[in-house]
């Protein structure tokens, strides 16, 4: 499985790595790989998703220059059926209506990381550990 980290704050692309790496494992029984990609802006999101074609996204919202909705609005284009999470400090309902729109996975509050795998597990993006 690949995921693509969209962050502006390297802190926090080293933190979901963390927690992805180690609830992957748990999840997957160890059976699966997991790649990382991480990209520190919309820009470099949009650029990288062609060449690395990740399996989701983890996007925040507030990033430089262009913002995550305007990166997740680029990527769409290329491919609509691209998955994407919104994962932010930004607990707004414009933000969550706008997600919805774009029918991405949905917003995840930085708040409540430990919800990453589960919510990723739910939505069937883990593959089966049979």
């Amino acid at each position: 499985m690949k995921i693509m980290i969209v962050d502006d704050h390297a802190a926090m692309r080293r933190l979901l790595g963390n927690i992805l790496t180690l609830g992957y494992k748990d999840f997957s029984n160890g059976k699966h790989t997991l790649e990382l990609v991480e990209c520190e802006s919309g820009e470099e999101a949009i650029e990288q998703f062609p060449k690395t074609r990740p399996d989701v996204i983890l996007m925040d919202f507030q990033l430089t220059k262009m913002n995550g909705i305007e990166a997740a609005e680029a990527i769409l284009q290329q491919d609509s059926s691209a998955k994407i999470l919104f994962v932010t400090s930004y607990n707004s309902s414009s933000l969550r209506d706008k997600a919805r729109h774009l029918s991405t996975l949905g917003f995840m509050s930085k708040n409540n990381l430990s919800d990453i795998m589960p919510m990723l597990s739910s939505q069937h993006h883990i593959p089966d550990t049979l």
